[in-house]
């Protein structure tokens, strides 16, 4: 059935159906929920960004130094074993004063940056030289930012290893054996080494804050939409966010607000929690759960309490069918956006990502608007709690 579906699409390759069925077969679980799980009387699945602070005029940063990305260009270079990066430049360009004065950072790989290669970390997509900088990029520029380097990541942003059969698997730098995440684990690696303080990311179903908790960096992934997506390689369009990585909140305040495009950081800053609710999440989050993760969150809402937040318990109702609605909209947007690839140049796709998107050729469409419907139900299951 598959080999005669993917012919009828014009998609042969007979010889891979033993992978195909493969992979289905790992995705099985999602696909049965999905597919006994019912229409909600909902409307499809539209995101909205929510309105952002202004800056209220703080330091705007002081006179760039050329010295601080030099040293960091020199230990990017000196730390090969990482496969931290797909790219480094012979020469950098000089930074300008502004919120981010000659901070180095590294970009994740999957961004036009201006006279660097972009590769999307493969092969399929060519290794073109980018004439202009994505828009993050030029506001961080505008910030008196240094781009030292492109940032290795999992191939096209679809997984979460960053174990890239192109560029190298990135090494965790604090637990070598471990993976570092994925897909910006370029980045949280340049991050956790040293190399920089500042790097960014992006994040369709984790890929900013999987690799940032596994290398114990900062990861924040903003509302959707709050920062341009111009000049950035889609994955999945609909689910698809930029953010920054750093080594510390207060690095992040301050990279965002420069990504914002503002002049100063805005009054982010909380001094306690008095009057703030912290929710536990239960239900689908705590079965299962490993018990050193069950400590943890034990000792974190300790600590929020501590500081005067209020704890409490809190269940998401239908949190259970997001690994199927996530497949189901994931799946058909990556192998949309990749099609023409696929089918000019399916060898240059490294095997896993390649029988990623050929699975998307499988899903009927019907499921990716049935899905975009159980989103809209979630995140109104999700307001509710909050």
């Amino acid at each position: 059935m598959l080999i005669g579906f993917a012919d009828w699409q014009g998609y042969g390759h007979p010889g891979r159906h033993a992978a195909w069925l493969q992979r289905l077969e790992v995705n099985r679980p999602e696909i049965e929920a999905f597919r006994a799980a019912r229409v909600p009387d909902a409307p499809p699945y539209v995101a909205t960004p929510a309105p952002l602070a202004e800056a209220d005029g703080s330091s705007p940063g002081g006179t760039p130094r050329a010295a601080d990305a030099a040293a960091a260009l020199a230990r990017a270079r000196a730390m090969p074993e990482l496969h931290a990066f797909t790219y480094l430049p012979d020469r950098l360009e000089a930074g300008s004063t502004g919120l981010l004065a000659g901070v180095p950072i590294a970009v994740k790989d999957l961004m036009q940056v201006a006279g660097m290669p972009l590769s999307g970390g493969g092969k399929a997509m060519g290794r073109a030289t980018s004439s202009r900088d994505c828009e993050v990029v030029a506001r961080l520029r505008r910030a008196g930012a240094v781009v030292i380097g492109l940032a290795n990541l999992h191939e096209f942003a679809y997984g979460i290893t960053s174990d890239n059969a192109h560029f190298g698997r990135v090494v965790n730098p604090v637990a070598p054996s471990r993976i570092p995440g994925g897909s910006s684990g370029g980045s949280a690696a340049a991050v956790a080494a040293g190399i920089v303080r500042h790097a960014i990311g992006t994040d369709t179903g984790g890929s900013i804050r999987v690799p940032a908790a596994c290398c114990g960096i900062v990861g924040f992934k903003p509302t959707y939409d709050a920062l341009p997506r111009s000049g950035v390689t889609d994955l999945a369009a609909s689910l698809d966010h930029v953010g920054p990585m750093t080594r510390t909140v207060e690095d992040a305040a301050r990279m965002f607000a420069a990504m914002l495009g503002l002049e100063a950081v805005p009054r982010w800053v909380r001094h306690d929690l008095a009057g703030i609710v912290a929710a536990r999440l239960g239900g689908y989050f705590a079965d299962p759960l490993d018990g050193e993760v069950a400590v943890a969150l034990d000792e974190a809402m300790k600590v929020l309490v501590a500081d005067g937040a209020r704890g409490s318990d809190a269940v998401v109702e239908g949190a259970h069918l997001s690994p199927a609605i996530l497949l189901n909209t994931i799946s058909p947007e990556a192998t949309a956006f990749h099609a023409e690839r696929l089918l000019e140049r399916g060898d240059d796709f490294g095997e896993e990502v390649r029988v990623r998107l050929e699975m998307g050729l499988f899903l009927p469409g019907h499921w990716h608007a049935k899905a975009q419907r159980m989103r809209s139900a979630l995140v109104a299951n999700i307001e509710a709690a909050l």
